[in-house]
């Protein structure tokens, strides 16, 4: 059985104001803490949740364009909490 999407990668580049909100904030600032039972280190700001949404809806364009149709795509991480809905 070959499998050949195991051995594929596509880079996605965030900008630095993406990677500060999305993965410094919003990723480790609010989801992190809560999921890891600190909620008292919780920290939340709207930007961040922006950042979030704009770097899942980019891996979820990105995806669409390179999986084949029917793929299964396996999504493990908060990191990507809204990329299921949006494929």
């Amino acid at each position: 059985m070959s499998y050949p999407y195991f051995n594929y990668i596509v880079l996605i580049f965030l900008n630095k104001d993406q990677i500060e909100g999305y993965y410094d904030g919003f990723c480790n600032r609010s989801l992190w803490p809560i999921l890891h039972y600190f909620p008292t280190f919780y920290d939340y700001k709207y930007e961040w949740y922006s950042h979030y949404e704009t770097v899942n809806e980019l891996f979820s364009e990105q995806l669409a364009l390179e999986a084949p149709l029917n793929s299964y795509i396996w999504i493990h991480d908060y990191h990507f909490f809204l990329l299921p809905k949006r494929l």
